[in-house]
């Protein structure tokens, strides 16, 4: 490892700091327009956040988050389906939204405008 840090910084300087100077970490940087924008999308985040308490996604929806995440459940219903001939209906997936999400996005938000006003 120090030797791959060695090969982007000079090892001069502290642990911590050659971390955060080697190019891994390395981060264009934002104008206030755009952290401005990134306050505000996170802002309207928040607020929906708080608005919802649960999303219930289509029976599709469930199927196709059940295939990229191989789910055994899908793995039953396959089966199910290939012994009986019927095409087997996935129950929605309830998805329970907590307050403290909207309350992170809306706190995010507030920091980052603020880190930004001048």
């Amino acid at each position: 490892m120090c030797y791959i840090l060695k090969k982007y910084t000079t090892l001069k300087r502290s642990r911590w700091s050659i971390i955060f100077k080697s190019e891994v970490f390395v981060m264009p940087k934002l104008s206030r327009e755009t952290m401005l924008i990134i306050s505000v999308i996170l802002l309207l985040i928040g607020l929906e956040l708080l608005a919802v308490q649960r999303v219930v996604l289509t029976s599709d929806a469930t199927l196709f988050l059940a295939r990229k995440t191989n789910h055994p459940a899908l793995a039953a219903k396959d089966s199910l389906d290939a012994l009986t001939g019927s095409d087997i209906q996935v129950p929605p997936l309830t998805v329970p939204i907590s307050v403290w999400y909207g309350r992170g996005a809306l706190l995010l938000s507030f920091v980052i405008f603020l880190k930004n006003s001048k």
